[in-house]
């Protein structure tokens, strides 16, 4: 009776009938046939439309879903969700933790909606803080009693439901999965010891997990906070999880570490990098004390910083404190030793890893000798000569090169000499620094392996190269050295002959090829060096500057810019992106504006006291800005601030032999000199050199200003003559202020 009245009703008209939430009403299996059967008649109804909401996957029986069906709904999209977040908080979008707080919540709507709430009257540092706190209890509005109001009310109703509850290891899972924020392959559960079928089949059902590309299993970020801060996982039942990723990343510092074997293994372990260090992070904080056996987290954050300073992948800058508070704490001397070494390798390397490297690895040295472990003392010997004067390096290195060798160790022998020829470069002999690298590329080829350290000595000659002038020769050594790293699987070394080979083609005057090899780690998936990634884009804003592809070199504009502020870099990479945004700017046609960026480098380069950036390297990259200062100030016709920048640059490259610079830092003077007889003596003396060394750029400048010389003095033929080679020079550049002058002279009649 009451079928055939509500039938009646239905089919009067046509109607839309919404039902929200109906997994309340099927879920539980004694009342699932009945739900169901409702389902069946009202679909029946021609005139009747169901729109049928339900958390989980699985579809009710019973009725002729429309096709194709509908995927579940994803998370918002990042966009999305912080539109979404800003029209509710009324906060300025460009306010940087609101990101932040996307990220806690997984772009989920029910969560962005509460935080948002919050953030109308609670500040986004304060709910940061709160957040690491208490996680997801914070996330209510109003009574907080129901699944609307409340997070995690929303959660445990998932949670309390029948199918969860039918499978109690269903939960299990869900707080091993919540370990991973990258998620799980399917096999990795077969090694957990829970009943892995059953359990994730209730999990996807219920969509408290679901899979993503790569058919990854994930558990959503909220939800992940949810489970480790209400239902952490058991010691017993983590310990596989342990095992599993901390036998991972050991894997990596096995004895061929820098074999073409390792190719597939180094991928495998960038999958599982997020998930590595988050396992690391709770075992350090979770495990019983004990740091001696194989599932030990502080020998993993070892492991893990091994991997960090061979192959740039993942961090270990948020977990080194804390493991080494749990080896001092357990007195495993051994241990904090490692630590400490590969603390201040770190952050020599990199800000992302705070701390004083010489003081570390002095502390380092110290217990390598109380605990008489003679590779770590002569590693950290060798690393702590970098903060020697040049020639006491050369000394210490010297002294340990002798012990190396008494101990037959190839390797360290590499390394000793390395560092003689750093110290040669600091001392001005770069000649001899190209031999004494030449040296541990023949040491290390009579190994049965491919050496990084090897690949890294050729990029050191090739760079040696440019800087001595033989730009050609220098593409050819960069070449041989791609190859090297190459084969040794050392993606940093890859990465760094990349933007080595990208600048040396910029000098070269071929920006097209230069961004095509900038290009290929530019836009990588993974970023193997933070350093290459830098100056590969910064390569990219100056090469596509000159070709005139503005809209590009913004693009990598905006990525330098973000790499600056992360706290990732040093004052050094700071001062590139203001130069490379004063550069950009000037081939935008807005001198002033690049002028004053130009000026802001050079102050942020003065005002660092950073004990990684060595004083040498300091002074090439202000010389290197006061070519770009001179160029600007001459476009302003303001000779007399271009001939101080052109004279301080010239000095300071001859000072650090950069022959390169000097011929660069001449043309630069003779453009600013009045005297027209000046300038034609310093082009004669530089013409030559500029042919010898194809730097295409500069010899176009050099033969346009002997096109106005010959102009000023009524040669037309000659002048048009020598505009036309400038012209010819330019090449592909399309965005030099000069180009008008050398086009109007090489068409002048």
């Amino acid at each position: 009776m009451v079928r055939h009245l509500l039938h009646e009703i239905l089919s009067s008209e046509l109607l839309i009938l919404v039902l929200d939430n109906f997994e309340s009403a099927w879920e539980a299996a004694g009342q699932r046939e009945d739900a169901e059967q409702a389902l069946q008649f009202l679909g029946g109804i021609t005139t009747l439309s169901l729109i049928v909401t339900l958390r989980g996957t699985e579809r009710p029986q019973g009725i002729n879903w429309t096709r194709p069906f509908l995927p579940p709904l994803p998370p918002l999209g990042h966009a999305a969700a912080k539109e979404t977040f800003v029209s509710i908080a009324d906060v300025p979008d460009a306010n940087p933790a609101i990101s932040m707080l996307l990220a806690f919540l997984g772009n989920v709507p029910l969560a962005i909606v509460l935080l948002a709430n919050l953030a109308q009257y609670e500040p986004a540092g304060v709910l940061i803080a709160r957040w690491n706190e208490i996680q997801t209890l914070m996330l209510v509005r109003g009574h907080g009693r129901d699944h609307l109001t409340s997070l995690d009310v929303s959660i445990t109703l998932s949670l309390l439901s029948p199918r969860m509850l039918a499978v109690p290891s269903a939960q299990t899972l869900l707080g091993l999965l919540s370990l991973l924020p990258a998620g799980a392959v399917d096999s990795d559960l077969l090694q957990w010891n829970v009943d892995g079928a059953q359990a994730l089949s209730v999990l996807l059902q219920t969509s408290l997990a679901i899979r993503r590309s790569g058919q990854r299993i994930h558990v959503l970020a909220p939800i992940r906070s949810f489970m480790l801060h209400r239902y952490p996982p058991s010691h017993a039942d983590i310990l596989p999880v342990y095992q599993h990723y901390f036998g991972l990343v050991a894997l990596t510092s096995g004895p061929v570490v820098n074999s073409t074997e390792n190719a597939e293994m180094y991928a495998a372990v960038s999958a599982e990098l997020a998930n590595l260090e988050s396992v690391i992070q709770y075992g350090l904080h979770h495990q019983p004390d004990g740091v001696d056996s194989e599932s030990s987290a502080v020998k993993a954050v070892v492991s893990l910083c091994m991997l960090c300073h061979q192959t740039g992948m993942g961090s270990a800058a948020d977990l080194l404190p804390l493991a080494l508070s749990r080896a001092r704490t357990a007195g495993s001397d051994s241990l904090c030793a490692d630590l400490l070494f590969y603390w201040a390798l770190l952050s020599f390397t990199t800000s992302a890893s705070s701390g004083d490297p010489k003081q570390l690895a002095t502390e380092a040295r110290e217990l390598y000798q109380r605990v008489a472990n003679e590779t770590g003392v002569s590693e950290s010997s060798v690393f702590l000569a970098y903060f020697l004067p040049a020639e006491a390096a050369q000394a210490e290195a010297e002294r340990l090169l002798i012990v190396a060798e008494a101990r037959q160790d190839r390797r360290m022998m590499a390394r000793c000499l390395q560092q003689t020829a750093f110290a040669l470069v600091r001392a001005g002999d770069l000649r001899g620094s190209i031999a004494t690298h030449k040296r541990v590329i023949f040491i290390l080829q009579q190994g049965t392996t491919p050496d990084r350290l090897a690949g890294v000595s050729a990029y050191r000659i090739a760079l040696l190269t440019s800087a001595l002038g033989d730009l050609h020769g220098a593409v050819q050594r960069f070449e041989e050295a791609l190859h090297l790293c190459e084969a040794s699987a050392y993606a940093i070394g890859t990465a760094m002959c990349r933007s080595g080979l990208a600048k040396t083609l910029m000098n070269l005057g071929q920006p097209l090829a230069a961004v095509e090899h900038a290009a290929c780690v530019v836009n990588t998936t993974e970023v193997p060096s933070i350093q290459s990634y830098g100056r590969c884009l910064d390569v990219f804003v100056r090469a596509n500057s000159l070709l005139g592809n503005m809209d590009a070199a913004a693009s990598a504009m905006e990525r330098l810019e973000s790499l600056a502020l992360s706290g990732n870099t040093g004052s050094l990479t700071r001062s590139e992106e203001l130069s490379a945004r004063g550069f950009w700017l000037q081939a935008c046609g807005d001198p002033e504006q690049a002028r004053i960026l130009f000026v802001a480098a050079r102050a942020t380069l003065r005002a660092s006291h950073d004990p990684r950036e060595f004083p040498e390297n300091v002074l090439e990259a202000e010389a290197c800005i006061f070519l770009e200062l001179g160029d600007t100030e001459l476009s302003l016709d303001q000779q007399d601030s271009t001939v101080t920048a052109a004279v301080f640059a010239a000095v300071a490259c001859r000072l650090l032999d950069e022959q390169l610079k000097v011929i660069e830092s001449l043309v630069l003077l003779a453009e600013s000199v009045q005297d027209d007889e000046c300038a034609e003596r310093l082009l004669a003396a530089v013409i030559p050199v500029l042919r010898r060394m194809g730097l295409s750029h500069a010899l176009a400048r050099a033969y346009l200003l002997s096109a106005e010389i010959a102009s000023r003095r009524g040669k037309v033929e000659l002048s048009r003559h020598r505009a036309a080679d400038a012209l010819n020079h330019f090449g592909d550049i399309e965005a030099d202020w000069r180009l008008p002058r050398a086009r109007a002279l090489a068409a002048n009649q």
